[in-house]
């Protein structure tokens, strides 16, 4: 029994260890791609209804910051 349970052990291991060797270049590589940073937006509120949007989604109508959302686009 003993013999066994150190066989599933050393299995595992031998397993876990091929498995870091394989996909640890991969894995750094993915890791690096997500935590390199957008370039931050900035988030402007909307006069009409509160919600904050990107910036570059929103629409200036005389100096005043309006949403894209097409509610917010009716108003004067």
């Amino acid at each position: 029994m003993m013999r066994v349970l150190l066989l599933i052990v050393l299995g595992w291991l031998v397993y876990m260890l091929i498995k870091r060797a394989f996909f640890s270049t991969h894995a750094t590589n993915s890791t690096r791609q997500q935590a390199k940073p957008e370039a931050e937006q900035k988030f402007v509120q909307c006069v009409n209804c509160g919600m904050h949007v990107p910036e570059s989604e929103s629409i200036k109508k005389d100096e005043l910051v309006i949403c894209n959302n097409p509610d917010c686009n009716k108003t004067p």
